[in-house]
C-alpha cells in the first residue's frame, strides 16, 4: 500500500491552516501593542511638555516683561538641552522674538532655526522622517496682583523621540512572538504525528484489507487509550465490516426479491387488457404482450428485437413522434387512429410514454382497440341529435314550409298582375278607365315594386333558414374545416328561433340574446355540425329553465374572445341556476334536472364529449342557485390530436 508523506498528512495540513490562522492573530495582537505602547509613550511626551511648561513659564514671562533678549536666549538654550526637545518658539503680544531648533512657522510648515545649523535638515525631506509633537502655552506676568498678557511660547518635540524612548519594549514584543510561534510550530508537529498521522495510518491499512469474501478475519485496532474521535472512527468501521456481512446477506435477499418482481411486473403487462409494446432508444422492441400478439397478429417470439416499423404497420407515421418522445421526455397521445384490422375497419387510441431514467432510454406505447366503444359515443351523439332534430322538422313544417310557400306564390302572382308588356293587363287597366304604365309609375312612385322585392328578399331568408336546419338534421361525416365562431352562434340562433318543441312551450323568440362579439376572433378548426349541436343544446336547456321563472325578462348573455392558442365562448342565462350537487353532476349522462319523461339527460354529456374528446377543449359551468347559469367554452385554434384530412370553408 502506497504511504502518505508527512507533506501530505491530514495533519499537516490541519496544522498549516490552524498556524496560519495563529500567525495572522499574533501579528495583529503585536502589531496593536506596538501601537498602544507608541501612543502611550507619546502621552507621557506631552505631560514632561506640560512639566516643562511649569518650570520655565515664569523666567520666560519675566524676561519678556523686563525685554531683557539675553535672559530669554540664555533660558532657551539651557531649555534645549533637555533630551525631549528639539525646538522652542517665543512671541511677544505682536510677533516672533526667538527661535531655536525645529519648529514650524505660522503657515504650519515645517522651518529651522538657521543658527543651529546642526540641526537643520532639508525642509522637504523633514516631514517624511519624523513627526513633531507640538506643545503652545500662554506667557503671564503679575503685576501688582495684576495678571499681564506678556506674550506665548511653543514647545516643539519628535515621534523619533518617542520611537527612541520604546525601541527596547518593541525588540522584546517581537522577540515574544517569534519564541511562542517556533514553540507551536514544534508543538503541532510532535502531537499532529502522535495523535493522528499514526491512527490514521493504521485505519487505512485495516480498511485496503477488507475483502468481500473474508470478512471474519479483519478489525480494526490503533492502541489509543483515550476515548476521541479516531476511536470513534475505529468503531466505525469495524461496524461498517458487520453490516457489511448483513448486507451481503440482505443483498442476496434483494436479488431474489428482484427477480419476483421483474417476474410479476411481466405479468402484470401481460394480464393487461391494452397492448403494451416496449422499444429502446433505436426503437427496437423488447416488451410485447398477448394483447399485442392478438391485435397484430404476430407472436412475442418473431417481434422481440425487431425494428419497430417493420412489426407494427399503424406505428409508421408515429416513428418520428415515438422518437421525439423519447429525447424530449414527453408523452404523446394520439386518439382515433384507423387501421384495417382483417378487412374491419378499427379505431385505436395511441399513448406513447418515455421511459423516465436517465440510464435506459426507451418508450413504452398503448394502443387500445376502442373501435365499439367509438360507435357507441357516435351513436348518443346522433341519438340526441335526432331528438333535436324532429323538433326543428315540426317547427319547419308549421312556421315556415306552408306560409312561405303562399307568400311567394302570391308574390310572384303580383309581379305578373303589374307586368307591363302582358296584353291582359292591359286591358284590365283601360276597362278602369286608366292604363297600365300609368298603374306603374304610381306604384314606383309609393315604392310598392320595393316593397314586394324586400318580401322576396325575406322569403329567400326563410329559405336559408330551412337549409340551415336541413343541414343540421343531417348525419355528421366528421369532417373537420376552419369555422368563425360568430357565425357557428349566429346560425344556431336561427335554428334555435324555429325550434317547434321549443315555440310550443316558450318562444325563444321573446328571449333578449346580447352579443358580445369579438369581430377580430380568428378561424378555428371544428366540426360545424358537432359544435352546433353543442350550443343548440345549451340554449335550449337555458330556454327551458328560464320558463320556469315568470317574474324576470328571460335574457342569453353570449361572448366570444381569445388568447394566443384558444378560442372561448360563454352562455350565460338569467334562470333559476343550480346548486352544488346538480352542478357537479350536470355533465353526466342520463342526469337531469327536468320532471320525469322530459328530456334524456343526455344532451350537456354529449355536449362534454364532444368539445372534451373530439375537440381537445374543455367545457365549464359556474352557477348558484337563483342566479343563473354560465357555460364556459374553450377550443384550441389547432387541434393535432385528430388524424383526419382538413377542409376550408
Amino acid at each position: 500500500m502506497k504511504e502518505i508523506s508527512i507533506r501530505n498528512s491530514i495533519a499537516t495540513k490541519i496544522f498549516k491552516s490552524s498556524f496560519s490562522i495563529y500567525f495572522i492573530i499574533t501579528l495583529i495582537v503585536t502589531l496593536l501593542h506596538m501601537f498602544s505602547e507608541y501612543y502611550i509613550m507619546k502621552n507621557d511626551l506631552n505631560k514632561e511638555l506640560i512639566s516643562l511648561q511649569k518650570v520655565f513659564e515664569p523666567i520666560l514671562s519675566q524676561s519678556l516683561w523686563r525685554l531683557d533678549k539675553s535672559e530669554w536666549e540664555s533660558t532657551i538654550i539651557g531649555m534645549m538641552k533637555n533630551d525631549i526637545l528639539i525646538g522652542v518658539k517665543l512671541f511677544d503680544k505682536n510677533k516672533l522674538i526667538c527661535g531655536m531648533g525645529k519648529i514650524k512657522n505660522e503657515n504650519r510648515v515645517y522651518e529651522f532655526d538657521n543658527n543651529d545649523e546642526k540641526n537643520s535638515i532639508n525642509k522637504k525631506n523633514s516631514m517624511f522622517y519624523e513627526q513633531l509633537i507640538e506643545h503652545n502655552f500662554k506667557l503671564k506676568y503679575f503685576v501688582q496682583g495684576k495678571e499681564i498678557d506678556v506674550g506665548s511660547a511653543s514647545f516643539y518635540s519628535s515621534s523619533s523621540i518617542v520611537l527612541q524612548k520604546i525601541k527596547i519594549s518593541y525588540l522584546i514584543i517581537i522577540l515574544n512572538a517569534i519564541i511562542k510561534t517556533i514553540a507551536l510550530w514544534s508543538f503541532f508537529i510532535w502531537a499532529g504525528k502522535r495523535l493522528l498521522s499514526k491512527p490514521l495510518a493504521a485505519l487505512t491499512v485495516a480498511a485496503s484489507k477488507i475483502n468481500l469474501d473474508n470478512l471474519t478475519e479483519i478489525k480494526t485496532n490503533i492502541k489509543s487509550k483515550e476515548k476521541n474521535e479516531l476511536n470513534l472512527l475505529e468503531d466505525s468501521l469495524n461496524q461498517m465490516i458487520n453490516n457489511l456481512k448483513l448486507s451481503i446477506n440482505e443483498r442476496n435477499k434483494a436479488e431474489y426479491e428482484l427477480r419476483r418482481v421483474k417476474n410479476f411486473l411481466q405479468s402484470t403487462i401481460d394480464s393487461m387488457p391494452s397492448a403494451i409494446i416496449g422499444v429502446d432508444e433505436n426503437l427496437c422492441i423488447n416488451k410485447w404482450n398477448p394483447q399485442a400478439e392478438l391485435l397484430t397478429g404476430i407472436n412475442r417470439n418473431d417481434a422481440i428485437n425487431k425494428n419497430l416499423d417493420k412489426i407494427v404497420p399503424f406505428l409508421k407515421s408515429k416513428i418520428d413522434i415515438i422518437k421525439k418522445s423519447i429525447k424530449k421526455q414527453r408523452p404523446y397521445i394520439y386518439e382515433k387512429i384507423k387501421w384495417d384490422i382483417k378487412e374491419s375497419e378499427n379505431i385505436l387510441n395511441i399513448t406513447i410514454y418515455p421511459i423516465k431514467d436517465y440510464e435506459v432510454q426507451g418508450a413504452i406505447i398503448r394502443a387500445d382497440n376502442v373501435t365499439e366503444k367509438y360507435k357507441i359515443e357516435e351513436m348518443l351523439v346522433q341519438s340526441e341529435k335526432m331528438l333535436s332534430v324532429g323538433g326543428l322538422a315540426a317547427g319547419m313544417a308549421h312556421e315556415i314550409n306552408n306560409p312561405l310557400s303562399g307568400i311567394m306564390q302570391t308574390i310572384q302572382v303580383m309581379n305578373l298582375r303589374f307586368n307591363k308588356d302582358l296584353p291582359k293587363n292591359k286591358k284590365l287597366a283601360i276597362e278602369c278607365d286608366t292604363s297600365i304604365e300609368a298603374i306603374h309609375m304610381y306604384m314606383t312612385k309609393k315604392e310598392i315594386f320595393k316593397m314586394i322585392d324586400s318580401i322576396l328578399e325575406a322569403g329567400r331568408r326563410a329559405a336559408k333558414i330551412i337549409e340551415n336546419m336541413l343541414n343540421f338534421s343531417r348525419k355528421s361525416e366528421s369532417k373537420f374545416a376552419s369555422h368563425n365562431i360568430n357565425i357557428l352562434i349566429e346560425k344556431t340562433i336561427e335554428l334555435a328561433n324555429n325550434d317547434y318543441d321549443l315555440k310550443k312551450k316558450y318562444d325563444f323568440r321573446k328571449i333578449e340574446i346580447i352579443r358580445q362579439y369579438d369581430e377580430n376572433i380568428k378561424m378555428i378548426l371544428c366540426e360545424e355540425t358537432k359544435i352546433q349541436q353543442v350550443i343548440f343544446n345549451i340554449l335550449k336547456n337555458g330556454s327551458h329553465a328560464m320558463s320556469e321563472l315568470k317574474n324576470i325578462k328571460p335574457q342569453f348573455v353570449i361572448s366570444t374572445w381569445q388568447d394566443e392558442n384558444m378560442i372561448y365562448f360563454s352562455i350565460e342565462n338569467n334562470g333559476p341556476g343550480l346548486n352544488e350537487d346538480e352542478r357537479k353532476r350536470i355533465f353526466e349522462p342520463f342526469f337531469t334536472t327536468k320532471p320525469v319523461g322530459v328530456g334524456t339527460g343526455l344532451g350537456l354529456s354529449v355536449s362534454y364529449f364532444i368539445i372534451t374528446e373530439n375537440h381537445g377543449g374543455k367545457i365549464t359551468v359556474e352557477s348558484k342557485s337563483e342566479q343563473g347559469t354560465k357555460f364556459v367554452i374553450s377550443l384550441p385554434k389547432w387541434f393535432p390530436k385528430k388524424n383526419i384530412p382538413i377542409f376550408n370553408c
